[in-house]
């Protein structure tokens, strides 16, 4: 688990990608390389990330340290697609998809 969602650029837990909360200074301040995937910001079981007494994206730390340890036996990675607000499903279609995100408006006769 971990291995597929790239720690920056994905939202693997469920708030934004952390590149659109720190921009590129969070690389620096957290220690954690461009091109990670989440589970290389672990480190014997534990999250290993610098900075956790900075005064720098206190909540972001809070909320990583939070997020559930990827360990291998918890099995691999699942890209879901939203289909609703809370529903989720392994596969997407694109009408579905262009239903979401358009705008409804009456018919104009």
């Amino acid at each position: 688990m971990g291995k597929m969602y790239f720690f920056w650029f994905d939202n693997w837990f469920g708030q934004e990608k952390i590149i659109d909360i720190t921009g590129d200074a969070g690389k620096i301040h957290f220690g954690v390389l461009r091109n990670a995937r989440v589970s290389d910001a672990v480190r014997e079981g534990q999250w290993h990330i610098r900075g956790q007494h900075s005064w720098l994206f206190p909540t972001l730390h809070y909320l990583i340290n939070e997020a559930p340890i990827p360990y291998a036996e918890n099995g691999s990675d699942q890209m879901l697609w939203r289909h609703s607000y809370n529903h989720f499903k392994d596969h997407f279609f694109a009408v579905e998809t262009w239903q979401h995100l358009r705008v409804k408006r009456e018919k104009v006769p």
